[in-house]
């Protein structure tokens, strides 16, 4: 086996179609329950990566057979520069042979290159081979989360049409706060801080509206499209709450949610179910081409979780974040157990 970086810009068609038979066929195994994904959606997710990866880098094990594992690895910016992020994937029937350990040990020059202290993966399946391999490393679970998924064709529409409570309107835009709202917006955003079991290494940010405006751009820049749904105190003026979804190009048939918040001084009033339904009859009328939603919310959120069954998501699967020391994993000399990878 070959361990070397992968540059998604310049690999050859027969590589890129390795890593799309990867992918396809490591989540058959992982995540039975997605629908097969395009060549265009694979190659689409590796250059599109979640906006929270930051700066992405891969590197592919290479077999005699073509591509048997790779890793991407980010590197979030401001309050996270400690953090690298990284996502293994090894073909099914190549697991339990150290690829995926290699692949971890074969990145780590670059984590410490970068002053990186801390490994973390996300989205890890709750039970799966991911977590039995990240367990027999020495990772830590440091969170549990569900992944849910509206799905616009077998959902009653009449769970949407919810009205704002007294005293409350909704406002929305797409990519771009107005100006008279952007620094409340940014305020209501940061009470995602106070969502439950929160005990991850990775720092929230904290907004602020000129960060918010930075955000806006490089947003566009990668070509993503975000949308916002916001509830406004009509005694202030003020952002109160807010639900964010982003539309990826390369995923014309469904949307991904972001942050949905509301300030702790306005909880209780249904200002959440009320923004997330809004948002959803927003997407059915503007984006006919859209399918579903997907949102992850935290297993000890009753309060998202019962909101999200009231405008009718489903539980698709349960995840794990773990994360580790890199600087622990390095003490035994870089000679880590092989597990699942």
């Amino acid at each position: 086996m070959e361990i070397r970086s992968f540059d998604v810009d310049r690999a050859s068609e027969a590589e890129l179609v390795g890593y799309h038979h990867l992918v396809v066929a490591s989540a058959a195994v992982d995540a039975p329950e997605v629908l097969p994904l395009s060549y265009d959606t694979v190659l689409g997710d590796l250059r599109h990566p979640h906006v929270a990866f930051g700066p992405t880098r891969h590197w592919a094990a290479w077999g005699t057979d073509g591509l048997v594992g790779f890793a991407r690895v980010g590197f979030p910016g401001a309050e996270n520069t400690h953090v690298a992020m990284v996502e293994i994937t090894v073909l099914p029937q190549q697991r339990r042979r150290g690829i995926g350990t290699e692949l971890l040990q074969t990145v780590q020059p670059a984590l410490r290159a970068d002053g990186r202290t801390l490994l973390q993966g996300w989205a890890v399946v709750k039970g799966g081979a991911g977590d039995h391999w990240a367990a027999a490393l020495g990772f830590e679970c440091v969170h549990t989360g569900v992944r849910q998924r509206l799905v616009f064709a077998e959902t009653d529409q009449s769970l949407w049409e919810v009205d704002p409570p007294p005293g409350y309107r909704l406002a929305r835009w797409v990519s771009e706060a107005p100006e008279e709202l952007v620094a409340s917006y940014a305020h209501a955003k940061g009470a995602i801080r106070d969502m439950p079991a929160w005990a991850v290494g990775y720092q929230i940010p904290d907004w602020t509206a000129e960060r918010m405006r930075a955000e806006e751009v490089a947003t566009r820049e990668r070509g993503i499209e975000r949308r916002v749904v916001v509830a406004v105190c009509e005694a202030t003026g003020a952002v109160v709450g807010i639900t964010e979804v982003m539309l990826y190009p390369h995923r014309a048939d469904q949307a991904l949610q972001g942050d949905t918040a509301v300030l702790a001084a306005h909880r209780g009033y249904g200002l959440g179910r009320c923004l997330k339904a809004a948002m959803a009859r927003w997407l059915v009328a503007d984006k006919p081409q859209l399918k579903w939603v997907n949102t992850s919310s935290a297993v000890s959120n009753s309060h998202m979780l019962r909101v999200n069954r009231q405008i009718g998501y489903h539980i698709v699967r349960t995840t794990i974040v773990v994360e580790h020391a890199i600087a622990d994993l390095e003490s035994a000399g870089g000679t880590l157990p092989s597990a699942s990878g």
